[in-house]
């Protein structure tokens, strides 16, 4: 063997000692993917989708977390803080604490995402422990007797520039219709994260708050949010198909089910239909449902809200209008319809803008607005 033959073969398992360790329990990994009970997919927040472990700690499950360890290659780019998808369950998790000492791969805490926010127009998954009763302080002040609000709890968040402009101490959200204030904010311990204390605070009806909402059913694949005289195709995820179970639709006599064969089926959402439905799979003592909302087609704007610079969108509307952008430095209209546009973005870095859409018809103007992601 050649003394570059042998270099070249060197190169390709490592290079030194400690790269070839390395490359060498990155193939075991490889290998572990294929016939291990718990490999699983994921789609990570570039939108590619990775082979991962998901194992089980001995007490990562709580009634108020959930807790596991996450190996994956690094290549699919997963930081602290990012949120990613499990695609076998619907389910989100948070990578959390990596383990710097496994330098082959990725290992780290991830925690289970079940709630998401609204942040200046991006939603985000959040992790959320509580509430906790740290005390009970009574009060009497003319012979009457009251509380003050006692209850706590502790909120992750991805670190980004948005949440961080977002996020003071004494930010108010609402939880479960219930306002919370912020207390503590810690932006260092956790690379990645930020981590809110909050605590439960006195409500105002009239205050419009950002709301903290339970993410979506994951035993049921489709779309929550649905229009008027159409068809939605709903499918039950592997893990929760039960050849016995049938689906049904509940609570809108004007919504019915079309068509359905094992684990899918299509919902026929009537003309007229208003509020909402219970879409169920399953019998009457057991089963998995998802609440779906029904919009009513309304005059507005259709198109990404997420751009990047220099990209070409198209936007529609469904009636009949003129559109045009608020900020002409960052973007612009190159092509125009009645009821659709085309928009190029000239900026290369990151702004906002809005696309401003004016019914003929003289209604209410439209201001949607658009967010340029840096590249």
């Amino acid at each position: 063997m050649s003394v570059k033959t042998l270099a070249a073969r060197l190169q390709y398992n490592g290079g030194d000692q400690l790269g070839r360790m390395k490359m060498n329990k990155l193939r075991s990994f490889r290998m572990a993917l294929k016939n291990n009970y718990n490999s699983r997919t994921i789609v990570v927040p570039n939108k590619t989708a990775w082979q991962c472990l998901i194992n089980s700690e001995a007490s990562g499950l709580k009634s108020d977390y959930d807790k596991k360890k996450l190996s994956v290659e690094f290549e699919s780019g997963l930081q602290p803080g990012d949120v990613f998808q499990c695609v076998d369950d619907g389910t989100y998790w948070m990578v959390y604490l990596p383990m710097l000492t496994e330098i082959a791969y990725l290992r780290s805490e991830i925690l289970r995402c079940r709630y998401t926010l609204d942040v200046d127009g991006q939603t985000y998954h959040i992790y959320w422990q509580g509430p906790t009763e740290t005390d009970a302080s009574w009060y009497q002040k003319q012979g009457i007797e009251y509380d003050e609000p006692n209850m706590s709890g502790t909120i992750y968040i991805k670190k980004d520039e948005r949440t961080i402009d977002f996020f003071h101490r004494f930010t108010k959200l609402k939880i479960d219709g219930h306002k919370w204030e912020v207390h503590v904010i810690d932006e260092i311990t956790v690379p990645g994260i930020i981590e809110l204390e909050i605590r439960e605070f006195y409500d105002d009806p009239l205050e419009d708050l950002p709301v903290v909402n339970v993410e979506g059913c994951h035993e049921i694949a489709g779309r929550e949010n649905v229009e008027q005289n159409g068809t939605y195709g709903y499918m039950i995820r592997d893990s929760y198909f039960n050849p016995d179970f049938s689906w049904r639709v509940e609570g809108n006599q004007r919504v019915e089910i079309e068509s359905q064969e094992g684990k899918m089926c299509n919902v026929l959402v009537h003309e007229g239909a208003i509020k909402g439905f219970k879409l169920i799979y399953g019998d009457k003592r057991s089963g998995y449902h998802m609440n779906v909302s029904i919009e009513r087609k309304c005059k507005g704007v259709m198109g990404p809200k997420e751009v990047y610079p220099y990209d070409i969108i198209e936007y529609k509307s469904n009636v009949s209008g003129t559109f045009r952008v608020s900020d002409t430095r960052v973007a612009r209209v190159i092509d125009t319809e009645d009821t659709k546009c085309t928009v190029e973005i000239t900026s290369g870095r990151k702004g906002d803008f809005k696309l401003v859409f004016s019914p003929k018809d003289g209604g209410d103007v439209v201001e949607y607005p658009v967010h340029i992601n840096s590249l």
